[in-house]
């Protein structure tokens, strides 16, 4: 822009603002000499001493996924956790029982009649478990549903409950005995013995396909309540923000269209706002300082404060009568009034001294603009960039999710608020296992950075290309390719 050209001119030296001077405001340059001053220059690679490291990095990120791809599995991250820490479908004994099912407090013991009010299938005095027939009214006593979840123990099922005809066996208590301490070494051997009883199901819905739910309202806040305030609850967190997909999207889209027409906006008024705001600032100093001097020397402050006060008093209100702030102190007062009045020159003499700046300031937002008008594929760089992030991320943290499935796998108390068990788990390593972590996390944040940089070079090199273009028309006319080229030229000088 003509106004950015005037600015850097008055600030640069003679041949650099000779060379951003419009063709329309110069004498003719040769495009050449402007966009090659460095021609003859050799160019070659500039990362020599880093390439090898690099390579390096990547031979081990290849080995560590190697190993993460022989001993690593991505349920132990996403599998629910039964109370004794097996993992649904996949530890023995719970291979074919991939749900995760918290069950209901056991309320009283059911009797036949209640039995076969709830739909159980009966066989004279017995119940149709699984094909295998119990006694209820023994040993195998089935338990009323209650509206309390018992979100300590979890278990591990096939399928999840739909109705309150089924049954599944659930923790009751567990009591530890110690036997008999040895008499010379003091070892002793620690039993617990886990009760279990049958318990009336409760209609439920599978999640995620991994986890049943309740279906009944008051059931399903108890979970939520706990899900909703547990810091390590990032999967119930994460299934929320993947149904409202659509809201978020919408929601960057139209930040995406108001962060452009905040720019159209800035290039039109940034001057006048820039320049209103010191002369505003001015004024009101000014202003207020006079108004405080003049008030001080309009009549006596003290004598004014005095009846002011006085008529508050009898009739129990202030005043409105006083027309000038004041302290009561007529040298406070014109002190007040002075400093306002030097506040108020200071910001115009401060305004005049920075003008220079302010039109460099105000000239490069307009050249930023004419930047992309000229270039409307540098509209779709914050997109193109902001993709490649959410592309990379993802990919990032599934490998790091895979690289972490390496390790054993075991539940997690939580210390700060409460979480249901079998959603919160930690993971322990060898000590040969979590320098393996170590690097994914190195190269992956190392590989992250440098797509930054090249970003970054090209759109640098864009702009460039744009800026040392010659002006035609009142126009200048650049490839829309230059940002594709600056993608290229960084790769070929760092590799």
């Amino acid at each position: 822009s003509a106004r950015f050209s005037t600015a850097l001119r008055s600030r640069a030296p003679a041949p650099i603002a000779a060379a951003v001077m419009p063709a329309e405001m110069k004498a003719p340059v040769p495009a050449r000499q402007v966009q090659h001053s460095d021609e003859g220059h050799h160019k070659s690679c500039t990362d020599a001493l880093c390439i090898p490291v690099f390579m390096l990095a990547l031979g081990m990120l290849g080995y560590v996924l190697h190993y993460t791809s022989q001993n690593g599995d991505m349920r132990r991250i996403y599998h629910g956790l039964d109370f004794s820490g097996r993992l649904c479908g996949v530890s023995k004994d719970v291979e074919y029982k991939p749900l995760l099912y918290w069950c209901s407090k056991g309320g009283d013991a059911m009797d036949a009649a209640s039995l076969a009010a709830a739909g159980f299938a009966m066989s004279g005095d017995k119940v149709d478990m699984d094909g295998s027939l119990m006694d209820p009214t023994g040993v195998h006593a089935v338990l009323a549903t209650s509206s309390s979840l018992d979100l300590e123990h979890p278990i591990c099922v096939e399928q999840c409950p739909t109705s309150r005809s089924t049954l599944s066996s659930c923790f009751q208590a567990s009591v530890e005995v110690n036997t008999k301490p040895d008499p010379f070494t003091g070892s002793f051997m620690r039993q617990t013995t886990y009760s279990f009883s049958f318990v009336a199901d409760y209609p439920s819905f599978a999640a995620a396909g991994r986890y049943c739910l309740p279906s009944n309202i008051t059931m399903m806040e108890q979970l939520t309540e706990t899900l909703t305030t547990s810091g390590d609850a990032a999967m119930f967190h994460l299934a929320q923000i993947l149904q409202s997909w659509h809201v978020l999207a919408g929601a960057a889209f139209v930040s995406f269209i108001l962060g452009y027409l905040y720019l159209y906006i800035v290039k039109t008024i940034a001057g006048p706002v820039i320049y209103g705001t010191f002369i505003l600032s001015t004024l009101l100093s000014l202003g207020t300082g006079i108004y405080w001097l003049i008030g001080t020397h309009a009549e006596s402050v003290d004598a004014a404060v005095a009846t002011h006060f006085a008529a508050g008093s009898e009739s129990g209100a202030r005043a409105s009568s006083m027309y000038v702030p004041s302290t009561g102190s007529l040298e406070i007062d014109t002190a007040i009034g002075g400093l306002f009045l030097i506040l108020g020159i200071g910001i115009m003499l401060f305004g005049c001294c920075v003008r220079d700046s302010v039109e460099l300031v105000v000239g490069s937002l307009e050249a930023t603009l004419e930047c992309m008008e000229d270039m409307p594929v540098l509209l779709l760089q914050p997109l193109f960039g902001t993709l490649f992030q959410f592309v990379y991320l993802l990919f990032a943290f599934w490998g790091f999710a895979w690289v972490v499935s390496i390790g054993d796998v075991a539940h997690h108390d939580i210390n700060s608020g409460y979480a249901p068990k079998g959603l919160a788990r930690s993971f322990s390593f060898e000590d040969d296992e979590l320098p393996y972590v170590l690097v994914y996390c190195f190269v992956v944040i190392w590989g992250l950075e440098l797509g930054y940089a090249i970003q970054h070079y090209a759109f640098c090199y864009a702009t460039q290309a744009w800026f040392f273009s010659p002006y035609q028309n009142g126009s200048k006319v650049v490839s829309q390719l230059s940002y594709q080229n600056g993608s290229k030229v960084v790769s070929q000088l760092s590799y």
